[in-house]
Parts: structure tokens; sequence; C-alpha cells
């Protein structure tokens, strides 16, 4: 009975992780053209923000805000005034920006560079050769250094890795 009760216990606790399961709270943006879900762990303390005071940019739309980062959300048809559809055209004027990298996130090839400017990294995300999702990551100390740890942090990470995306 004892090897019963063992065996489910393990049980329950491989499934999830053989499962890959999303974190179990939703936070939902619901923008002009793309509706964005983030999901997030329970005991996480993450919030969206529409308040232009929370903003880094007049161009965001939306920010993720955390006790160490911001996460701020740009959505546009007409970002970059060269874009067409064409992501690959949009990507090469990028290639030589700081710290570039293609990157992937729910299967969506796109890239990061740093802007050293504004102390933030972008990503950009093509969404049905129609939209390009930035997203730009902001450290609260406005450097390379604490940015880059922002971007790896295992938050981050999960903040990107589990984003739904809906077009309307």
């Amino acid at each position: 009975m004892k090897k019963n009760i063992k065996r489910i216990f393990l049980i329950m606790l491989i499934i999830p992780f053989l499962t890959a399961c999303k974190p179990g709270k939703q936070m939902t943006y619901e923008g002009k053209y793309l509706d964005l879900t983030f999901n997030v762990k329970y005991s996480s303390d993450y919030r969206i923000s529409q308040d232009k005071k929370d903003f880094k940019t007049a161009r965001e739309e939306a920010v993720i805000i955390s006790d160490n980062f911001k996460i701020g959300i740009e959505i546009s048809n007409e970002l970059g005034k060269d874009y067409n559809g064409d992501f690959n055209k949009f990507k090469e004027q990028y290639k030589e920006k700081d710290d570039f990298k293609t990157v992937k996130y729910n299967d969506i090839k796109g890239f990061r560079i740093y802007c050293s400017q504004y102390a933030r990294y972008e990503i950009y995300l093509p969404i049905e050769d129609k939209y390009i999702l930035r997203f730009n990551i902001y450290a609260f100390t406005n450097n390379k250094k604490s940015t880059t740890k922002v971007l790896k942090s295992k938050d981050v990470k999960q903040i990107l890795k589990y984003l739904d995306i809906k077009v309307k």
C-alpha cells in the first residue's frame, strides 16, 4: 500500500514536467491589433499598466511592471517605415546593432538587440506579416549589465516563453 502511495505521489510530481504545463496565473493585455496573454506563476507580483506615466516611450501601449524590471509592449503595423510584411528584410536593418541575436518565443522567430541610448533590450516578433510585436526590457538601474541580467532572468524568460497571441 505504501509503495502505491509513493508511486502516485511521484507520478503527480513528474506529470507537470513532462507536459510542460503553463504557470497558473494569467495576465491579459487587449490591444488594438492583438490580445496578449502572459502566463506567470501565482506567486508572481506583476501587473500590466496602461497608464502613460508608467511608459518609457510614447509608442508603448502597455507595460508589465515588477519590482525588478519593466517590459514595455508595442504593437505596430507601421514600425519602421520600410516594413511591408517582409520580416527578414526588416531584420537586416538591425543585424549590426549591439548584441543582435535571433530568438524564438511561442514558435515565433524574431530577434533582439540592445539599445544603449535607452539602456534596454528590444525584442521584435513578426505577427502574421501584418504586425511587429516589440518588447522593451528595462532594468531599474540603467546600464547594460543589469539589463542583461534582467533579460536572462528566470522571470522574464517565463513571461516570454508562455506568451499567447491572438490577432483581432
